[in-house]
Order: C-alpha cells, then sequence, then structure tokens
C-alpha cells in the first residue's frame, strides 16, 4: 500500500507541514531534515562546501574510532552499538548536508550526484548480475577487488587525459573532492552495518 503522506527524495525534494514531518522515519525523515534546513535555517545558508566536506571528515574518523572500540571489552555491546548508531548518523547528515550545499552554489540538478553514484557502482562492479556486463565473473572477494581497481584505473585515466586538456575549475575541484569522499562514506557505511550485523547475531 503507498503511503497517504508524500515522501520526500533527492530526486524531488520538497518542504512538508509539522504533522507530515512527524509521520516520516529514517531516511525519509533526515532528507526533509535537511531540506527544510536548507530553505529555512540561516545558519545553514552560510555553510560552504569545503566546510561540510570538513566536517564530513572528522565525522569519519569518529565513526572509525567507534567501530574499533565495538571489539573493545571495556565496554558493553549495547552501550558501543548505540554509540555506533549515533555516530553513523552523524555521518549520513553530513554526506546528505553536503550534498545539498553543493547543488545550492554550484547550480547542480537535483539527484545528479545520486546518479553518478550509482553509475560508478555500476561501472566498478561488472559482474553483478542486476546491472553487469553479462560477462565478467567474481567468484571471491579478490577477484571483485581487481575488477573495482581496473575500472577505477580506466575512470583515472580518462580523467587525467581531460585534465591535460583545460585546466580543471574551483567546481571541478570541489566535485572531485566530494567524489573522493565518497569511496570513504561507503566504506564506512559499509562496515558499521557489517559490524551492527555482527552484534546482532552475537547477541541471539
Amino acid at each position: 500500500l503507498q503511503s497517504v503522506v508524500p515522501r520526500p527524495s533527492p530526486m524531488a525534494p520538497f518542504l512538508l507541514s509539522r504533522f507530515q514531518h512527524k509521520t516520516l522515519e529514517g531516511y525519509d525523515r533526515l532528507q526533509n531534515v535537511v531540506q527544510c534546513l536548507s530553505e529555512s535555517c540561516p545558519w545553514t545558508k552560510e555553510l560552504t562546501a569545503d566546510t561540510m566536506l570538513s566536517w564530513l571528515t572528522d565525522e569519519c574518523n569518529e565513526m572509525k574510532q567507534e567501530l574499533e572500540s565495538l571489539d573493545c571489552e571495556l565496554s558493553s555491546q549495547n552501550d558501543s552499538r548505540d554509540k555506533l548508531i549515533s555516530e553513523l548518523g552523524d555521518v549520513l547528515f553530513d554526506a546528505l548536508m553536503l550534498e545539498m550545499v553543493c547543488r545550492r552554489d554550484y547550480g547542480l540538478d537535483v539527484g545528479e550526484a545520486w546518479q553518478a553514484a550509482c553509475a560508478k557502482v555500476e561501472r566498478r562492479t561488472p559482474y553483478m548480475n542486476e546491472w553487469g556486463d553479462g560477462k565478467s565473473n567474481a567468484n571471491s572477494s579478490e577477484e571483485a577487488t581487481q575488477l573495482w581497481k581496473t575500472a577505477k584505473a580506466e575512470e583515472k585515466g580518462t580523467s587525467q587525459n581531460l585534465f591535460s586538456v583545460n585546466k580543471p575549475s574551483m567546481l571541478t575541484i570541489t566535485i572531485w573532492k566530494i567524489a573522493n569522499c565518497h569511496a570513504t562514506f561507503a566504506i564506512v557505511g559499509f562496515l558499521a552495518g557489517a559490524m551492527i550485523f555482527r552484534q546482532d547475531k552475537k547477541s541471539k
């Protein structure tokens, strides 16, 4: 059944009423929080992409510390899990804020960064049945890693050729920084999910 309340999404952001906002949960609610801040918060309007990127990097480092503390016997599993959830929430919030600020300041279209992220992962995982080339296979982590590195090397070769012809603009440099940050964000998110899943299995 479709929800009566429209769901905000990066592809079609819009502001919801106070009542509608309270009915949202998880990703939908956080996305609306970011959208509301972008429209009405004076502090948010002064933020820059470089500032958000710096904060996101700091949050990723704090996230890394929480992941490492999960294996420490000095704290309870529940306490560590709660801290991990909190830090992961900070990472997700900063990532969405960074995307919003870049759309606002650099005129990016709604959903461009999301589509770029999808396209990059799909290019680098050609062995996946859902979007692969139908030829590549990965039966182990090592094979998958090698395919990822090969695709990444080809992408960098193309980017270097473009840079050799045209001097990169400040917008290009900023987007390049964000693209590198996407990798850190993806790795942290994957590790966090894996850790939470492992802790859940241990507690059962």
